[in-house]
C-alpha cells in the first residue's frame, strides 16, 4: 500500500534541539490506531531509513523498520518512526524521556494524525526494544497542572513489540558486562562543588541508576500486553534478557508472548513469520473492538 509521509514533526524540544519523529500514513484505508517504531540502536537514533543525507543506522536496523513499516502501513496502522536524543551526548537515563513526550505529542494530537488516541503500540529492536519497554512499563504521570498542554496528556501504550531488548542492566548470567565501558551507561551528574558534571563512580548510585533503567523493575499488572522475539544465540544481548522479563509479567499477570529466533544472533530484518506475529499481536490489542 502507498503511504504519505510528514518528515520532521517536532515532537518536543531538549537543551534548544528538536526532537522529531515522522508520519507514514496509509494513502488509502485505515484502521484508526498507530504503531511507534523506535530508530534506536546502541541510543544512537536518527530518521535515516530513507534518505542518506538524513543519517544513517546499521543497516539491519534500517531493513527491519522498512520492512515492518510496510508490513504495519498495509494493515491500515499510521506508523510513526520516533527518533531520540543520542548517545554519546546523552546517557540512556537521559534519553527514556524522550520516548513518553513522544506517546504524549501523538495522542495529544491524535485526530490531526487521524487515530485512536486508545489505540497506540510501540516497537524497537536492541535498545529500542528496552526503551518501548520502559516507555510501556513506566509511564511518568501526566501533570495535570503543566503549562505545555502535551505535558498533562497520559503517555500509556496499549500494545508492545521488542526485539532482542535489554530488560534487567543488573542480572547478566553467565555475562560479564560491564556497562559503565558502554557510552550511553556512562553515567555523569552535576558537582555543585566542581561546577561541571562528574562520572558516577559510587557503585551504590550506578546500580541504583541501572535498576531505574531496568524495564524489569517496572513491569505491574497495568502493564501492556508485550510480545518479545530474541534470537538464541545472542552474544551481546543474551536471551535471558527476554526470558526473565516474560517470567515477571507471568507474575504480574500480563499478557505476554515470546518467539525464539533459532540460530540468530543480535539484529535481523523481520522474517515474513515474525510480521505476521507483530500484525497479528497489534491487531488482537489494538483492534479487538475496533470498527475496521
Amino acid at each position: 500500500m502507498e503511504y504519505d509521509h510528514q518528515k520532521n514533526v517536532v515532537y518536543g524540544y531538549k537543551d534548544g534541539m528538536g526532537l522529531i519523529l515522522d508520519v507514514l500514513t496509509p494513502s488509502t484505508k485505515r484502521n484508526g490506531a498507530a504503531v511507534i517504531s523506535l530508530l534506536s540502536a546502541g541510543c544512537r537514533s536518527n530518521l535515516g531509513f530513507d534518505t542518506p543525507s538524513r543519517g544513517s543506522l546499521d543497516p539491519r536496523l534500517i531493513g527491519g523498520f522498512q520492512k515492518s513499516a510496510q508490513c504495519f502501513i498495509d494493515a491500515g496502522y499510521v506508523v510513526f518512526a520516533v527518533a531520540h536524543s543520542s548517545a554519546p551526548k546523552y546517557q540512556v537515563d537521559e534519553i527514556i524521556p524522550d520516548i513518553s513526550r513522544a506517546v504524549r505529542f501523538i495522542r495529544y494530537h491524535a485526530e490531526r494524525f487521524g487515530i485512536d488516541p486508545e489505540r497506540i503500540g510501540i516497537r524497537g529492536g536492541s535498545t529500542g526494544g528496552m526503551l518501548s519497554l520502559m516507555a510501556a512499563t513506566a509511564p511518568p504521570t501526566a501533570d495535570i497542572e503543566h503549562e505545555d498542554p502535551v505535558e498533562r496528556i497520559s503517555s500509556h501504550v496499549q500494545a508492545v513489540v521488542a526485539y532482542f531488548p535489554p530488560t534487567d542492566l543488573l542480572n547478566w548470567i553467565s555475562y560479564n558486562v560491564n556497562w559503565v565501558s558502554f557510552t550511553p551507561f556512562d553515567f555523569h551528574s552535576w558537582c555543585e562543588e566542581s561546577r561541571r558534571f562528574e562520572r558516577v563512580v559510587d557503585p551504590d548510585e550506578l546500580k541504583a541508576i541501572l535498576h531505574r533503567c531496568s524495564p524489569i523493575n517496572h513491569a505491574n499488572a497495568n502493564s501492556p500486553p508485550s510480545l518479545l522475539v530474541h534470537g538464541d544465540e545472542d552474544d551481546s544481548v543474551p536471551i535471558q534478557q527476554s526470558e526473565l522479563f516474560i517470567v515477571r509479567l507471568k507474575e504480574v499477570d500480563v499478557a505476554h508472548k515470546l518467539i525464539v529466533a533459532k540460530g540468530e544472533g543480535h539484529g535481523w530484518a523481520p522474517t515474513d513469520d515474525e510480521l505476521n506475529e507483530m500484525r497479528d499481536w497489534f491487531d488482537r490489542y489494538l483492534l479487538a473492538d475496533a470498527q475496521v
